[in-house]
This record gives structure tokens, C-alpha cells and sequence, in this order.
């Protein structure tokens, strides 16, 4: 047996898995997110059909985005204002969400069959934008702060603070799926949902495999990542709540994260840094 099929039989029995990934809030500094979160889950190949069917026994056809759920729920809960826009609406109806009961109990099932899937396992990054800006660009956040839109530097220095942003983003969320592969000897192929910056995701995660990264060159990640709609991908549907849940967490509101922590790598004792990276770490996190 030669070299080279030595390298086809390992790859050949390692587990392969489907990671799905999607982000909440947003990375620019003039948008009034504190927070930007990217949400990942990995399931094994085999299991990706189970996912789906569990998935869209609760959600149905189409797409229920976790932010547009919660809006529906806060305003028939009786939270500030109480009329339904045109996309919260069309979810209610789908859901047959009628009052406060049945929104809470969507949830609470929805939640409770994530909580069943013993072959799901999740990882995330927060980054408190402000404190990011100020540690890793200072002298660029001082001079956008100081700058009107109108300024023509204005926009060159909001795309250099945005994607230091995404350059830590998307490689600490890698970096923690190749250690989860590693760990259980697999490789994965990773989803994304689309976005406004998957331009800019693609460049950073293809400086790593060609060994541009200072920690891992993911070389249990098969090629780059790819990435589709959310609407018919139950994945990335999943994906999106735990970022929202991150997310929420970082507000100070764990409910919705306390139902997704006994999935993330590094649980009951290990959670920050194993399978949440927090940035800037020295930032007033509220307790995991």
C-alpha cells in the first residue's frame, strides 16, 4: 500500500459531519447591535435527515427566523407594541400562534426537541463590538468616531472595523470545530447562511488552510465554506436560534441560551473557550 492510499483509507474512516453556522446582530460600528454572535451546530452526515424531519415536524415548510418568532411572542405576551407587522403575521398564521399560551408553548417544544437530539453539538463566539474595536483597532475606531458619513474616510474606516470583526469571528468559530473533529476523528463540510458578508467570510477562512492562521490550518474542514438559504434548511434554522440565544445571553438574557448550554463543546465545566470564545475576553460577560 502506497502513500497515497494511506491517505484515502484515513480519510476514508473518520466520521463525517455537517456543520451549519448563522450570525446574529451585525459587525459594522454604526449599527446599533452591541453584540455581533455566529451560532454553529455539527451533526453527523448520517443524522442530517433525522434533523431535518424533527425540525420540520415543528416548523413546517419555509423558514421561522428566531427573531421574528420572539417579536410575535413579546407583542401577543403584551410587550410594548401589540400590532403584528406584515412577516410576523404570516409567521403566526403558519405557527397558529392565536395568543401568549401558544407562543410560549411553541417555544417551550421547540426547545425541549433541540434538547432531545443527542447527536447535535454546538459552539459559538460573541464579540462585544466596541470593546473589540478599541483593543484590536483603537486608532481606527478614534477617527471613525470622530468622522460624519459624509466624510469620504468615513466609509473606508467602517470596512476596516467591520471586518475586524469577521477576522475574528468566523476563524475562532473554525478553530473550535476542528478541535471538536479532531476529538471525535472526523471532517466536516461546513454551511453558512447567506449574508451581506459571506464575500469576506470566504477571503478570511481561505487564508487559513493555506496556513496564513497562528493557530490551526483546519485541515479537518473539507475545502471552503459554502453557503445557501436558510428558508428550506433546517440546519441553519437550528443555527440561527443558538446565535440569537448567544446573542440574548450577552443582553443579559440567558433564558433562551439556558436551553441550548448542555450542547455546546466543554459542558457542565468548560463552556467558555472550549465552545464559546468570548472577545474581548477581559469584557463584563455575564456568568455562563
Amino acid at each position: 500500500m502506497g502513500p497515497s492510499s494511506t491517505v484515502v483509507l484515513a480519510f476514508c474512516t473518520m466520521t463525517p459531519y455537517v456543520a451549519f453556522f448563522d450570525d446574529s446582530g451585525n459587525p459594522e460600528p454604526d449599527h446599533r447591535s452591541e453584540f455581533y454572535a455566529l451560532g454553529l451546530i455539527v451533526v453527523p452526515f448520517y443524522k442530517v435527515k433525522d434533523l431535518n424531519s424533527v425540525v420540520s415536524s415543528q416548523f413546517g415548510t419555509g423558514e421561522v427566523k428566531c427573531s421574528t418568532f420572539l417579536s410575535v411572542r413579546r407583542k401577543l405576551c403584551g410587550g410594548g407594541k401589540r400590532v403584528l407587522n406584515k412577516n410576523e403575521l404570516a409567521l403566526a398564521r403558519k405557527l397558529g400562534l392565536r395568543d401568549c399560551t401558544a407562543a410560549n408553548s411553541f417555544m417551550s417544544k421547540f426547545l425541549n426537541m433541540v434538547s432531545q437530539m443527542g447527536y447535535l453539538n454546538a459552539m459559538g463566539i460573541v464579540i462585544h463590538k466596541k470593546s473589540s474595536y478599541s483593543r484590536f483597532r483603537s486608532r481606527e475606531f478614534v477617527s471613525f468616531s470622530s468622522l460624519s458619513k459624509s466624510n469620504p474616510q468615513y466609509k473606508a474606516y467602517k470596512n476596516v472595523l467591520t471586518r475586524q470583526i469577521l477576522d475574528n469571528a468566523l476563524p475562532y468559530l473554525l478553530q473550535r470545530l476542528q478541535y471538536f473533529l479532531r476529538e471525535n476523528d472526523g471532517l466536516a463540510v461546513v454551511i453558512g447562511d447567506e449574508n451581506s458578508y459571506q464575500r469576506q467570510m470566504y477571503a478570511v477562512h481561505a487564508t487559513l488552510p493555506a496556513g496564513a492562521g497562528i493557530y490551526t490550518s483546519l485541515s479537518r474542514i473539507v475545502n471552503n465554506v459554502v453557503f445557501g438559504s436558510s428558508e428550506y434548511n433546517p440546519g441553519l434554522q437550528v443555527a440561527d436560534w443558538v446565535a440569537h440565544a448567544l446573542n440574548r445571553w450577552a443582553r443579559s438574557d440567558p433564558t433562551l441560551f439556558a436551553s441550548f448550554k448542555g450542547k455546546f463543546r466543554g459542558y457542565p465545566l468548560n463552556i467558555k473557550g472550549r465552545g464559546l470564545v468570548l472577545v474581548p475576553d477581559n469584557h463584563s460577560w455575564p456568568p455562563i
